[in-house]
């Protein structure tokens, strides 16, 4: 299967890998390809690099930090190519990734999208140390890079199904996204970042599609949202998204069934909010992003072409069981610290 690619990438203070990653998407044995540039209102000289080095690439100057789900969207709807490829500002491929993802895709019609194995890069060496092989989701609604930290020895060497894909570098169909596709939206841009990717696997395990894990793309991750400035906002929109994917997506049902692991969670929350009373506000965000939620979920849920079981199956129990009582304990030691005042 052939046809031309349109890979987003995206940046925002970037200025020290965006250029790696533009050499590496330009040294592609795969064509045709069309590479579009969108930057989040760089404070740091990433914008001007990119104009200086590379005048021939499309470059999109947003006004303010859009985030991830937005720039995205206006790409993908911008382009009428048949594949569409997300990409962060701190990914270098190898120069067969796209080939090996546009193969895997075209391996099924029911394959709607598609990762590779993304390993790490540290203190600019690449690393044998894996940074995603995909996307696993837990009863307690968590969505987990597959292999992240681990050391690759083989174990993740077999071309297979999986529940999802990490947003940071993969491939989606257009025929998929147009079928989850609400409104304007691929992805859901209450999200501003983060849970995005995990709220489109979800949706599109409900239609009926399957993701597909190939070995043979590789591509090596910074992984560069920092432990300062980041740290807190990456806090505030994962725990507000899990909510959102959560209501986009869930069945009362199954919901129900899995509520021993989800408690156990939201035990955790409890202390983290404790310690952290900001996140309050993001249960007030979702509060009052609730009716223009639901109305989204109404969309998505009538559309659903698999019951819930069929997805059901990509769930799986986290922490096992005997972790549940170290974790209690880890929970029961932050009430003690926040007690404290600590």
């Amino acid at each position: 299967m052939t046809g031309k690619v349109t890979i987003s990438l995206l940046c925002y203070n970037a200025a020290d890998t965006v250029l790696d990653t533009i050499q590496s998407v330009l040294a592609q044995t795969y064509s045709p390809i069309e590479l579009i540039v969108t930057d989040n209102d760089s404070t740091d000289g990433c914008r001007e690099s990119i104009r200086e080095r590379y005048p021939q690439l499309e470059l999109r100057e947003n006004a303010e930090n859009e985030g991830y789900c937005r720039p995205h969207n206006a790409v993908f709807l911008a382009s009428n190519t048949p594949y569409l490829m997300p990409l962060n500002s701190d990914i270098i491929l190898s120069r067969d990734f796209v080939m090996q993802l546009v193969r895997a895709l075209g391996s099924s019609e029911q394959i709607g999208w598609v990762t590779g194995k993304l390993k790490r890069i540290v203190d600019e060496e690449r690393t044998n140390i894996l940074d995603s092989t995909g996307h696993t989701i837990t009863k307690a609604r968590k969505i987990n890079n597959r292999g992240f930290n681990e050391i690759d020895q083989g174990q993740y060497d077999t071309e297979e199904f999986i529940f999802g894909a990490c947003g940071a570098a993969c491939m989606y169909k257009r025929e998929m996204l147009e079928s989850i596709r609400v409104g304007d939206e691929y992805f859901d841009e209450s999200f501003f970042m983060s849970f995005e990717d995990g709220d489109v696997d979800w949706r599109a395990q409900l239609l009926g599609w399957s993701c597909i894990y190939t070995p043979r793309a590789t591509a090596y991750h910074v992984r560069r949202f920092g432990l300062t400035q980041g740290s807190r906002l990456r806090q505030r929109v994962e725990f507000r998204n899990r909510y959102l994917m959560m209501l986009n997506n869930d069945s009362a049902l199954l919901f129900l069934g899995d509520s021993p692991h989800i408690l156990l969670a939201e035990l955790g929350n409890v202390v983290n909010v404790a310690r952290h009373p900001y996140l309050l506000e993001e249960l007030i965000t979702v509060a009052r992003l609730l009716p223009h939620t639901l109305s989204k979920r109404r969309i998505i849920q009538s559309r659903k072409a698999v019951s819930e079981h069929d997805v059901h199956r990509w769930f799986y129990s986290y922490p096992p069981r005997r972790k549940i009582a170290a974790h209690f304990k880890k929970v029961l030691a932050g009430a003690s610290a926040i007690r404290q005042g600590r």
